[in-house]
């Protein structure tokens, strides 16, 4: 073939004629209407077919498109422009504002080798402030995975992530999604405050007075996922009670609770959010019993309870219960389990049918990956309400009992209606990690 000096294919290798083809729309047969402005893109469908059968069966399956424009809403010109680089020349330009619209093309045409480039893209740029921009982009494109991963990186990493910048400006969808975790990472104060700047910033794009009233109307039921009750009595009166940003029966019900631990009427949760579980952190057993046998009726309505402290931070991740009398028996038991301090503070409670075939007496009623965070040296209450067979039961029980480098003492409690107590009854076991401490 003759070459003319503007002969654009001299010395051009294959992906840069392809290039010169995509960018000038040189013998296009095909065009895609994207983005609102609905902007014409040029392509060529040899190209498309040859790297996705999405496109394939869109332009030569039993119902092939026979009109020369493709519309696409839901995509804008730039990250379409993305997709079609990777399918023509496997250029791969990936930003923090396109990585998930190009994500959902990816998904969308079967392009398996732009899907790990998003993926991996996201998994090494996620940090403190791009997580928020990453999360409302996973809830718009339906992104479960990454929305998932997104929660465990704020779980972990809440008191910075929210002080960063862009968490003022996520929508009110988000922030409820965020706050509704128990895995937070950090005090309630901080969450609380959080909360303020982010209704301030608000307030600012609505243009309206900053006080507290109006920081009420911009957090709506937000405000209701704020645990005021684990606040402190001082805090709650000059950051939360001189904001005005609670109604003044509301306050009254907090105070009341952080006072006399009255929780009758109070609108807010009053469980403690629980840390995740941390890398590295050796799951440990604490047995409180020497020796079982059968012999314990449990009816549903009797409640088998503990008093327990330890000499170390820790993180609760389960407990274990006696099983059945006999061996191999397979059943279920319908179990309802409360973890409480002495003043009533209630940190954690769960109702859930355990199916059981036991290979040993006990069985584990497990309390999830985030586990309970229990302070040194603070007395706990564990009652669990047990339905079923009747079941084993301890005894020759141990008032102290050493685990790992945390040590145990036990008490009876005469919330304990079933009989339970140190000597003999129901939760045998314990399994724990020792808790670090927190960053920061």
């Amino acid at each position: 073939m003759d070459s003319t000096p503007d002969d654009w294919r001299k010395n051009c290798g294959i992906l840069e004629c392809n290039r010169y083809m995509l960018e000038k729309g040189i013998a296009s047969d095909v065009s895609f209407i994207v983005g609102e402005e609905q902007e014409p893109i040029p392509a060529h469908k040899y190209m498309l077919v040859s790297r996705s059968s999405v496109f394939f069966t869109m332009f030569y399956g039993t119902l092939a498109e026979k009109q020369p424009e493709i519309v696409v809403p839901e995509l804008d010109k730039e990250s379409f422009m993305v997709v079609l680089r990777y399918i023509y020349f496997e250029e791969c330009n990936i930003t923090p504002l396109n990585v998930m619209a190009v994500l959902y093309a990816a998904k969308k045409y079967l392009l398996s080798g732009l899907i790990r480039h998003c993926q991996g893209y996201l998994q090494e740029s996620m940090d403190d402030e791009n997580v928020c921009t990453i999360l409302e982009q996973s809830l718009s494109f339906g992104e479960a995975d990454l929305l998932d991963k997104c929660l465990q990186y704020i779980d972990i990493n809440t008191e910075t992530v929210l002080k960063c910048e862009s968490f003022l400006h996520i929508k009110q969808e988000t922030l409820t999604l965020i706050l509704s975790r128990d895995t937070l990472r950090s005090p309630e104060s901080g969450v609380y405050e959080a909360c303020c700047r982010w209704a301030e910033s608000e307030c600012k794009r609505q243009d309206l007075e900053l006080i507290g009233t109006n920081f009420r109307l911009v957090l709506g039921n937000c405000l209701y996922l704020i645990r005021f009750p684990l606040l402190s009595v001082q805090f709650f009166n000059s950051k939360v009670v001189q904001k005005g940003i609670l109604r003044e029966e509301e306050s009254k019900e907090v105070l009341d609770y952080l006072i006399t631990g009255n929780r009758v009427n109070v609108p807010f949760p009053t469980s403690r959010r629980c840390l995740p579980k941390q890398e590295n952190s050796k799951l440990q057993k604490c047995k409180r019993f020497r020796n079982s046998e059968s012999g314990w009726v449990v009816n549903g309505r009797e409640t088998d309870a503990i008093v327990f402290c330890c000499d170390t931070n820790i993180l609760l991740y389960g407990v274990g219960l006696y099983g059945p009398e006999e061996k191999g028996l397979s059943t279920e038991y319908n179990v309802k389990l409360q973890i409480s301090d002495l003043n009533g503070l209630c940190l954690y409670d769960r109702q859930d049918i355990c199916k059981v075939k036991m290979k040993s007496d006990i069985y584990q009623f497990d309390m999830g990956m985030a586990g309970v965070e229990l302070e040194a040296n603070v007395w706990y209450i564990l009652s669990v309400v047990i339905n079923g067979l009747p079941t084993r039961k301890g005894y020759d029980g141990l008032k102290f009992v050493k685990s790992g480098n945390a040590s145990f003492e036990f008490a009876s409690t005469s919330r304990s209606t079933n009989s339970t107590d140190v000597e003999e009854g129901q939760i045998p076991e314990l399994y724990f990690a020792e808790l670090r401490e927190k960053d920061g």
